[in-house]
């Protein structure tokens, strides 16, 4: 039996900077991967902010494109442009990002082992088995399996209440295209929809959805070419996922801890992943630090680190979903006049000013609070009520 300090299974994005925080700790550390290639198949619309490349020391070899502007496109087709004072966000292969960050962890002393999916894992007196092609030991296991929640089930952590599903496609698209949000309730019910460009004539057209991801990508695809007047390949790769939504718990049990995806540590204003799951991996490199000053690796002694990961994120995500729930009920005419006031209420400087890529909860809160919007949501939520 190989014996490790650290084994860590799932070597997405908050797997892969994990274990090379853990490396950088002096611990052994194992990550184990299902898929053969790190950064296949991977559905996300690749947006990652400003603030995660300069507080992560992030390659910058996956950037496509630097985002300065967005424009959000209404249910009948008026459109914001929303223009940010700088660069806010990137555009990025997740394929590049995943393999610079898998570079990173074995360069620090990470053992990274692809096509190994961990079929079990078992909690012993003094360390916990985890069984894949061959049999791992260590004094601690960490699930970063993303939406893939076999190994929670059987471990006794938690699950999300909730689901979103996404689906997306990069797709030859040979017209001018800016990035664009979209909304609607034919568009993407409960959520929005994207449109990326990417180089080469590529665009990134995507949508997250509470129900049917297949009918709306499929609707909004053609919408989108017919208006550009161009023909698509019906036989292009559409990729769909679900996407957790809301809080997780317990994230912590004797010897394991569940981080990112795996924890529900999503935004759920959006459905991104990354910057929550670094940060909640620092979180969790500073516990375990103290459990194995402690040589403690206890429920009990485990336990802070989801204290801390729901001091920092719990507001975010809370507060994230129930703007969206409101939002969600909204008509399509509903939504047309709230676009109406966005144009005229002085909200796109306050976005410019005070707006976050990455925390959303105080925008948020600062825009609700302005009169019409409190109102226009205030009459939104009677209506729910009777």
């Amino acid at each position: 039996m190989y014996k490790f300090n650290v084994i860590v299974i799932g070597a997405g994005s908050t797997g892969l900077y994990l274990s090379r925080k853990l490396a950088e700790q002096g611990l052994s550390v194992l990550l184990l991967e299902k898929k053969k290639h790190i950064g296949e198949n991977i559905v996300c619309a690749g947006v990652v902010s400003k603030r995660a490349f300069e507080e992560y020391n992030l390659s910058s070899d996956s950037i496509l494109l630097s985002l300065r502007e967005m424009r959000v496109v209404s249910p009948r087709g008026a459109s914001i442009l929303y223009r940010h004072p700088d660069i806010f966000a990137h555009i990025v292969d997740r394929s590049i990002f995943n393999q610079k960050l898998a570079e990173g962890a074995v360069q620090a002393g990470v053992t990274l082992l692809s096509s190994n999916e961990v079929t079990k894992i078992i909690i012993e007196n003094n360390h916990v088995q985890v069984k894949a092609l061959e049999n791992y030991s260590a004094a601690l296991a960490i699930i970063t399996t993303g939406v893939s929640y076999r190994l929670n089930k059987c471990c006794g952590l938690g699950v999300p209440s909730k689901y979103f599903k996404g689906a997306q496609t990069d797709i030859s698209f040979n017209a001018k295209l800016l990035p664009s949000l979209l909304v609607g309730n034919k568009v993407a019910p409960g959520s929005f929809a994207w449109a990326l460009p990417l180089p080469n004539n590529i665009a990134r057209i995507g949508l997250i959805t509470e129900s049917n991801p297949r009918l709306y990508i499929q609707q909004l695809l053609k919408r989108m070419f017919n208006e550009k007047e161009i023909q698509y390949n019906t036989d292009a790769k559409i990729h769909y996922k679900p996407i957790a939504h809301g809080i997780v718990s317990p994230t912590y049990n004797e010897k394991i801890i569940a981080v990112g995806e795996a924890a529900g540590q999503v935004k759920t204003t959006t459905g991104g992943g990354i910057y929550f799951g670094f940060l909640c991996a620092d979180i969790a490199c500073k516990v375990i630090a103290k459990c194995f000053a402690n040589n403690n690796f206890s429920a009990s002694g485990l336990r802070e680190y989801e204290q801390l990961w729901h001091k920092a994120l719990r507001n975010e995500i809370i507060n994230g979903y129930y703007i969206r729930k409101v939002c969600s009920r909204l008509s399509d005419e509903r939504l047309e006049r709230l676009f109406d006031i966005i144009r005229s209420d002085g909200i796109i400087p306050l976005v410019q000013t005070q707006g976050d890529f990455d925390w959303h909860a105080l925008l948020l809160k600062m825009v609700m609070n302005r009169f019409s919007l409190h109102r226009f949501f205030a009459r939104q939520q009677s209506k729910d009520v009777t």
